[in-house]
């Protein structure tokens, strides 16, 4: 019996290996005593696998983001200096974002509408009296 059940963990940990779920095969002896213990059933047994697993994925996927935007750990919009930033882009933080129709962007009633880009590529299917009055 006892190797039996060796070779059940054997192949277990072989598999999760390959399916690569190691917080699944880190922990999936102590959640089955658990679960043994609380009498959780099969499915609620396997939802606390996944969760974790789950949980455990987004952490270093936040972890490796986080190192690779190499951006210092005391970096936050806490405590950065608005001082800093030119007046008018200090217009653009105080009050609600900017709203974007059609081809106007609106952050300001009060403000200047921007007009459209020139599109060249109507330029070139425009008839010349349309072009000039």
């Amino acid at each position: 019996m006892t190797t039996d059940i060796v070779d059940v963990k054997a192949a277990l940990t072989e598999g999760l290996t390959e399916l690569r779920l190691p917080t699944v095969k880190r922990i999936y002896e102590e959640s089955a005593r658990f679960a043994e213990r609380d009498t959780l059933s099969y499915e609620r047994y396997l939802l606390d696998l996944v969760t974790r697993e789950s949980q455990d994925r987004q952490q270093k996927r936040i972890e490796r983001l986080l190192r690779a935007s190499r951006i210092p750990a005391e970096k936050a919009l806490a405590n950065f200096n608005l001082k800093r930033i030119p007046p008018k882009v200090a217009l653009l933080t105080n009050g609600p974002p900017p709203q974007r129709t059609g081809s106007y962007v609106l952050s300001d009633p009060d403000a200047m509408m921007i007009p459209p880009l020139h599109d060249p590529s109507q330029a070139a299917t425009a008839s010349p009296e349309s072009t000039f009055p």
